[in-house]
């Protein structure tokens, strides 16, 4: 699958990725099931969106796998601040 850039992700899919984002900063280290509930789509949906985040450089996981979640990069984080 050929890796796309920001700028060739569609309108509608860019925003899910940024509600993904807001989701995840307003409530750092949640789980994967529990974003796909926020967002009401499937756990393999919220997978895809977390991949490309990660890809990216937003989002990270961080800790150890059953008490770990998801969280905002520091210098993605620094980058919107300013």
């Amino acid at each position: 699958m050929a890796e796309k850039k920001v700028g060739e992700i569609g309108d509608a899919f860019r925003q899910k990725l940024i509600d993904m984002a807001m989701l995840i900063h307003a409530n750092p280290k949640q789980k994967k099931h529990d974003l796909a509930q926020k967002m009401d789509v499937s756990i393999r949906t919220a997978t895809r969106y977390l991949r490309i985040l990660q890809d990216l450089g937003i989002a990270g996981f961080e800790g150890a796998p059953k008490t770990g979640g998801y969280v905002l990069k520091d210098d993605f984080l620094s980058d919107i601040e300013q």
